[in-house]
């Protein structure tokens, strides 16, 4: 009896033992202990110095003042090799350099190895890598064509298991700069056949020569060619080299461009107007007295020039759209700045918007959605580019169908009307009951012979019928956590105001990854790279509405188990009684947490050459702001590739590959909530994830970039990418007289260039400004009356040759906002709230804020007709002063210098109008559209005006919307007015029969009299 109570005891104690291991590992904190325990994580090849090494590595860092090859055991198919191990700088990869391509070893990891943290590895871990193949090649090594002078140590070539090269160097003639040179990629290769022609058309040959690399076997090494020391190449000009190895004759051949330079040039082209920016590639200082030279594409000097003393020229003219190439000379140096190829990308900037017009006209009609058949009310105000008053004049109009093709043309007269100057134009155009259905627009041109028009207005003409009904949701919830479900409540009503009680509604969920939850923080991405394409969907049962028009949705949580944030939206669609559904969206975000974790890249994908890489980490709450975190584990992720072909039946060959992942550099740091962290890795070429980690909330962020990418042996990648100065501004708009306080903070100290533009250059100063962030005045002038007005700013970052930091500028955009409240006019529109059908509609319309005379518009529309568009109320204040689009194109050659690689110098060895519905009678569809206009209207002294509107038999809601203007005020408003009759019927019918077809009707009768009714049908 003992022994089997002993072994029930010991039975139990083994369950309880199991339960407890098993809640252990459950933990989430055990989790946390297991992923820090120290361990190897991979073997595998990798480079080292430019050779190939086997690479070990560890989750934690070693310490790196003892030496650990006792710890390790390597060897080749012959014998155990020595132990000799190179620690790296993170210390979390043991390196065995200098392994042979192509041949097998074995590696073992003894359980004796402790990490800094103290921790014994305690388990053996053998490995055997097999290394690559290191096939012969050599290229030239930047995408670049300006070496910097007395900067750089020449120019660099990539090789492996070259010895020597054969290169020869062309001084290219001005028309070889035109036809010869591809000025959009420098680097790869050009054929025998056009190398032949750059000798005997586009240059000359003025050196060539066989250069000893000194190259070591088995090793990716940088030679520079000391191009600077060669006397043939001292004479100014831009050089073409073409590079072979000795004895080898291809089709082929790898080519650079170069010139040697301390002339750093920036062009910035208006519409108009070209202004050169001369600067010292060395400091960012001006540069006086360069002497200009633009050539055509006859490769002629078409214009000539000199800088000032700030280093600028400008120049106005029509001719610049000729311009091909900028020559620039000063002592004996030389500068190339090609014109012709794609501007400096400045969309990262908020520079958008419609183009500058010195006259504008804006046009407005009730609606923006017509039936074939209609007449449509078009509106216009001619001003300036301010919106100031122009002389009376006849405006040209072009009806343009949707398929771009003009229907008809006509002259438009202003109206006559009681003050001079108001410009107001007025037309009634007839839409074909033929009309194809689609986007049709009128254009307006102040000369009809003029390619670009004045104004222009889009609206859509379709076989629509109007929405009946009006559906609203709401949630209690502003944002979504936890596992609970989603409450929405549904309210369907009929435009006159009737519950749209037991109508049927359904619901479809969307739910999308939302990698960027927070507009304020629109740069930062949030979740987990593995969910970033996430998307799912589904529908859920149908219901009717309560009697009250009322229903309450539960959305299921599907979402919970995301460790992203996600945007939920939920289209419900409300049917009326014949079917046709009236849709609306709610949008909610998902919170996976309290806390999130956020990353933003300091660069743009696939711009990044090898070296420092930045980014900014913050940690906030749901609402988006900052919040302290103690433990943020940043993880540098390495991530290979190996590729290989597979073939399948369904696909054919594809080429696929497997992914490894390593960490390369962990580290814990803390964020203070006050401003985003910054931090920044030196990365070699390859492709990378960053792991950001709160270990507070286990709540993670991931973000993919890659580094260095290269083709043909080049790098294709801008390595001077510019990176953004940021504007502040003092105020929010300014006025003549005013003093702006511009705060200028770049990401490096230098010399910058601060300019106010529109279609010139209106002011500008050269001055340093610090990192830390640079206050300068700028005085408004009374002149200053555009609003294509834009402040920029280029600093310029000086070389450090010993540091091997290359030159670069900074850029920054900010609008120039002007004060123009004054000329806003304040609307108000007093109106009964309820009418019945064939009523008048008395509206009393009162305007603030006029100095002159002042006119009014009104429109009343069926709200079930703008509803589909989601037509907004017309607005000119808001569309004469809005921001217009800057409208200046920028080039320059600090994307072309080419990079201070580390290398050893190479040794010369030797060398000196149809019917659009044919086919049939269309179906006919009677459909009432109510839409009144009237005006315009002159206000009183007192800026009162009434105007009654006489209303159809119409049942639903009509919005009002009231605009006003003198000549130079503008303002608009809007309300709505519901129309319902004591009994209101209303009958669905199908949209199409064919013959032979039976159908049913829906006749929907509501009685909104308030007392008891006998109808008969």
């Amino acid at each position: 009896m003992d022994i089997f109570m002993a072994k029930q005891m010991r039975v139990v104690c083994r369950l309880v033992l199991i339960q407890m291991l098993l809640l252990t590992i459950s933990f989430p904190g055990f989790a946390e202990e297991t992923e820090s325990h120290f361990k190897v994580l991979e073997i595998k090849e990798q480079m080292y110095a430019g050779s190939p090494a086997v690479a070990v590595l560890l989750s934690q860092a070693l310490d790196p003042t003892i030496r650990h090859d006792r710890h390790l055991r390597i060897s080749d198919v012959r014998k155990m090799l020595k132990s000799v191990w190179v620690l790296s700088e993170d210390g979390h990869t043991l390196y065995y350099p200098h392994v042979k391509p192509e041949s097998e070893y074995s590696v073992t990891v003894l359980p004796s190895l402790k990490s800094a943290q103290d921790q014994e590895l305690g388990t053996r871990v053998s490995e055997v890598v097999k290394t690559r193949k290191m096939p012969a090649g050599v290229s030239f090594a930047s995408n670049g064509f300006v070496l910097p002078s007395k900067l750089s140590d020449g120019l660099p070539v990539v090789t492996v298991n070259v010895e020597e090269v054969f290169i020869e160097f062309f001084r290219l003639h001005d028309q070889g700069l035109i036809d010869f040179v591809n000025w959009s990629s420098l680097s790869g290769k050009k054929s025998a056949y056009r190398l032949r022609q750059l000798g005997s058309k586009y240059g000359d040959l003025v050196y060539s020569g066989r250069f000893d690399l000194h190259a070591p076997d088995n090793r990716r090494v940088i030679r520079n060619i000391g191009v600077q020391d060669i006397d043939a190449l001292s004479q100014p000009g831009v050089y073409v080299a073409v590079l072979r190895q000795p004895g080898q004759y291809e089709y082929q051949y790898s080519c650079a461009y170069f010139l040697v330079t301390d002339i750093g040039l920036q062009v910035r082209v208006y519409a108009d107007e070209i202004m050169v920016i001369a600067s010292s590639i060395k400091t960012g200082k001006p540069l006086q007295g360069v002497e200009l030279s633009f050539v055509d594409k006859e490769s002629r000097v078409v214009l000539k020039g000199t800088t000032d003393s700030q280093g600028l020229f400008a120049y106005t003219g029509t001719n610049i759209d000729s311009f091909r190439v900028l020559k620039v000379i000063a002592s004996s140096q030389v500068g190339v700045l090609p014109l012709q190829t794609s501007a400096l990308d400045l969309s990262g900037f908020d520079i958008t918007g419609r183009d500058f017009q010195p006259r504008e006209v804006f046009l407005y009609s009730p609606r923006d959605l017509y039936r074939p058949g209609e007449q449509m009310i078009i509106s216009a105000l001619f001003r300036d580019y301010d919106g100031r008053p122009l002389p009376d004049l006849p405006l040209h109009v072009s009806l343009i169908r949707p398929d771009n093709k003009e229907l008809r043309s006509f002259s438009w007269h202003p109206r006559e009307l009681n003050a001079t100057g108001i410009n107001y134009y007025q037309k009634t155009i007839h839409i074909p009951s033929t009309a194809q259905t689609g986007k049709w627009r009128v254009e307006v041109k102040g000369d009809p012979a003029a390619s670009v028009s004045v104004g222009s207005y889009s609206f859509h003409v379709e076989e629509f019928v109007p929405e009946r009904m009006k559906l609203q949701l709401t949630s209690p919830k502003d944002l979504l956590h936890g596992k609970g479900p989603w409450p929405i409540e549904a309210r369907g009503t009929y435009l006159y105001g009737a519950p749209a009680d037991n109508n049927e509604i359904e619901t479809r969920i969307f739910v999308r990854a939302s990698r960027h939850p927070f507009p304020d923080l629109k740069d930062f991405e949030f979740g987990l790279e593995e969910e970033k394409h996430y998307s799912d969907t589904w529908k859920k049962n149908a219901k009717h509405l309560d009697k009250q028009g009322k229903a309450d949705l539960s959305i299921e949580n599907h979402w919970t188990n995301l460790k992203s944030p996600m945007a939920v939206h939920a289209t419900v669609s409300l049917l009326e009684s014949g079917g046709r559904p009236v849709k609306r969206t709610i949008t909610r975000t998902f919170f996976p947490a309290n806390e999130l974790v956020g990353i933003r890249k300091l660069f743009e994908q696939d711009t990044l050459g090898p070296g420092p890489v930045g980014f900014e980490v913050v940690n906030v709450d749901r609402q988006g702001n900052f919040i302290p975190a103690e433990n943020l584990v940043l993880d540098i992720i390495k991530q290979d590739r190996e590729y290989f072909w597979e073939y399948s039946e369904e696909k054919g060959w594809t080429r696929e590959y497997t992914e490894k992942n390593s960490v390369l550099r962990s580290e814990t740091v803390q964020f203070d909530g006050q401003k985003p962290l910054n931090y920044t890795v030196r990365l070699e070429r390859g492709r990378y994830l960053l792991r950001v980690k709160n270990l507070s909330t286990g709540q993670m962020t991931t973000t993919r970039f890659r580094v260095g990418f290269w083709w043909g042996g080049a790098d294709e990648t801008d390595g001077a990418h510019p990176e953004k100065v940021m504007l502040q501004l003092d105020q929010p708009a300014y006025q003549p007289g005013d003093r702006i306080e511009l705060t200028v903070t770049p990401p490096h100290s230098g010399q910058a260039l601060i300019t106010v533009e529109s279609d010139t250059t209106l002011w500008s100063r050269r001055t340093h400004v610090s990192d830390q962030g640079t206050v300068l005045e700028i005085p408004v002038s009374a002149d200053w009356n555009r609003h294509d007005m834009y402040i920029s700013a280029v600093v310029f970052r000086p070389c450090n040759a010993p540091e091997k930091i290359g030159p670069n500028r900074a850029v920054g955009v900010i609008h120039l906002p002007l004060q123009r409240s004054r000329r806003k006019l304040e609307v108000n529109i007093d109106a009964p709230d309820k009418v019945s059908p064939q009523d008048t509609l008395p509206v009393h319309i009162q305007v603030k804020g006029q100095g002159q005379k002042a006119f009014v518009t009104l429109a009343a529309v069926d709200v079930g007709v703008l509803n589909i568009t989601d037509m907004k109320t017309p607005q000119p204040y808001a569309w004469f002063f809005t921001p217009r689009r800057y409208d200046v194109l920028w080039y320059d050659m600090y994307g072309k210098i080419i990079e201070m690689m580390e290398g050893e110098a190479a040794t010369v060895t030797f060398g000196g109008d149809k019917d659009m519905r044919p086919g049939g009678k269309r179906p006919e569809t009677k459909v009432e559209i109510v839409s009144l206009f009237k005006g315009p209207v002159e206000l009183s002294e007192q800026g009162e005006a009434r105007i009654d509107l006489h209303l159809p038999y119409f049942n639903g809601r009509l919005r009002l919307m009231a605009v006003a203007f003198s000549k130079n005020d503008y303002g608009s408003a809007h309300g709505q007015v519901q129309v319902t009759a004591p009994l209101v019927t209303q009958l669905s019918t199908p949209r199409f029969l064919a013959a032979g077809d039976s159908s049913q009707l829906t006749l929907d009768i509501h009685n909104l009299s308030g007392r008891e009714r006998m109808i008969e049908l």
